[in-house]
């Protein structure tokens, strides 16, 4: 996985430096009238899951349209970094922000474009939040967590509801407070109460967004927690979620969930994964954009997108692990439904 990613990175920065523009530079250029900037997370490129296959969607995209689409990299070492790139692509003149297209990739970048409505064409695509009061021209979009997390849960509930010692487990998230890792906390809880399971401990890596992004602390935090009994681990922690698989490699085996790609290849620890397609979600998209599609200013899309789903290890093909996702499938889709009218009425 991790050879794949830097083959994509190589190709990424053949381009950027063919690209008529520099690094300072993010206009339209006469050749290739429409111009993509993608803002990754601090620390995010490189972790072999969300963020990786953010990546890899846009690379599919500009790789398929070179002729028309002018793409730059963004990849800032801090939120403050950041900020003043958006800053920047948000002064350009009128005539170089014309088919101006701006990816804010991680929620942790919700809160740039409260400063107002990016102007002369431009448009701000944000995803992994749940906001509905952004400013003209930011568009969002979020792949729920509900539903997916409240079938792994079932799958886990089931497989400890005739063990007495097995009716616990353990969410290792982030942080608190983000709206999409709270709601996949709640779906999972939901399901694995649903179907067995007695208690579910929540545990916070930090109180701030460093917590995608802190893998040796995860490996402490599961080094103190990890013989607790607790019969899977659910790591809603992006990058930091290395160190979780790190620790069931080295220390001690311990079932647990791969996040975002299939991560049975990284640990025999990882029993299945819950799946987001990220880059079939930005590659339908940014071909949408390109067409002259109007985007609904928010969107939030489910179990039935076929953008997330849940994939067994290989090794578990037949077995009772097989019996079950197929079992809990369709009562997911249904939860999910019934999640989103209930939070519709409130």
């Amino acid at each position: 996985m991790r050879r794949a990613f830097w083959a994509v990175m190589a190709w990424a920065l053949m381009c950027y430096a063919c690209s008529d523009g520099t690094p300072e530079d993010g206009g339209v250029s006469a050749e290739r009238p429409y111009v993509l900037t993608l803002l990754c997370s601090p620390g995010g490129l490189g972790d072999n899951g969300y963020n990786d296959n953010i990546f890899e969607g846009v690379a599919r995209f500009v790789d398929a349209h070179a002729d028309e689409v002018e793409f730059h990299l963004r990849t800032p070492s801090s939120l403050d970094e950041a900020q003043e790139e958006y800053e920047a692509w948000l002064s350009l003149p009128a005539e170089e922000g014309r088919n101006s297209l701006m990816v804010l990739a991680g929620s942790d970048f919700m809160a740039f474009p409260d400063g107002g409505s990016p102007a002369d064409g431009r448009k701000v695509l944000l995803f992994e939040t749940q906001r509905t009061d952004y400013p003209e021209g930011v568009y969002t979009f979020n792949l729920s967590m509900y539903g997916v997390s409240y079938w792994a849960g079932s799958l886990v509930g089931m497989d400890g509801r005739d063990v007495p010692w097995a009716d616990s487990t353990l969410v290792l998230a982030a942080m608190p407070g983000d709206p999409v890792l709270e709601e996949a906390i709640q779906g999972y809880s939901d399901g694995f109460c649903d179907h067995g399971g007695d208690f579910c401990r929540v545990v916070y890596l930090a109180d701030g967004y460093q917590g995608f992004s802190m893998p040796d602390s995860a490996f402490r935090v599961m080094s103190r927690l990890g013989d607790d009994g607790y019969t899977m681990v659910y790591p809603l922690l992006g990058g930091s979620a290395d160190g979780v698989y790190r620790y069931t490699r080295e220390v001690y085996w311990t079932p647990t969930i791969g996040m975002d790609v299939d991560c049975s290849g990284v640990s025999d620890g990882v029993l299945f994964s819950v799946v987001r397609e990220m880059d079939e979600a930005m590659e339908a998209y940014l071909e949408q954009w390109l067409a002259g599609e109007v985007w609904p200013a928010r969107q939030t899309f489910g179990l039935s997108s076929g953008w997330t789903d849940i994939v067994l290890a290989p090794r578990l093909s037949g077995s009772r692990w097989q019996t079950w996702l197929e079992a809990c499938r369709t009562e997911a889709w249904a939860k999910e439904e019934e999640y989103y009218e209930a939070l519709s009425l409130d």
